[in-house]
């Protein structure tokens, strides 16, 4: 029997504070740290989330690293590639602003685009594709 995530949407705030609670400040004991092309951290790990699957995560502040034409968040192909199908969840934490943002790894497939803007090639998905959750600070 397969574990079905709900979609981002109908996830309550203080059901997205639950799931994330251990991974959301960085990787815990239980995730795998994602290298990038060069071998590097990615700042990218995946994580297990026993009720659902495992669920790909990103730390990042918006002002730096948010496409702003168009408005989109973006990963390293090489990283993304190779776990989208592994994933029930993408996830994104703005560091400025405490917002969580999810997608499902079929948003990227249907809504995704290629872009290289001098940071290797990358896959973006544009804001509007990402549920947005504000996580309120202990």
């Amino acid at each position: 029997m397969s574990i079905v995530a709900p979609s981002p949407a109908t996830l309550s705030t203080a059901e997205v504070q639950r799931i994330l609670q251990h991974p959301i400040d960085g990787p815990c004991s239980l995730c795998r740290v994602l290298p990038n092309g060069d071998g590097k951290h990615s700042g990218c790990w995946l994580c297990p989330a026993p009720e659902y699957g495992t669920i790909l995560f990103r730390r990042l502040d918006a002002s730096k690293h948010f496409l702003r034409t168009p408005p989109a968040i973006a990963f390293e192909a090489a990283v993304l590639v190779g776990v989208l199908e592994l994933v029930v969840w993408v996830v994104v934490v703005d560091r400025e602003t405490n917002t969580v943002f999810l997608a499902t790894p079929d948003a990227f497939c249907d809504e995704g685009f290629e872009v290289e803007r001098g940071h290797g090639f990358q896959l973006a998905l544009p804001l509007g594709c990402w549920h947005e959750i504000r996580v309120e600070q202990e």
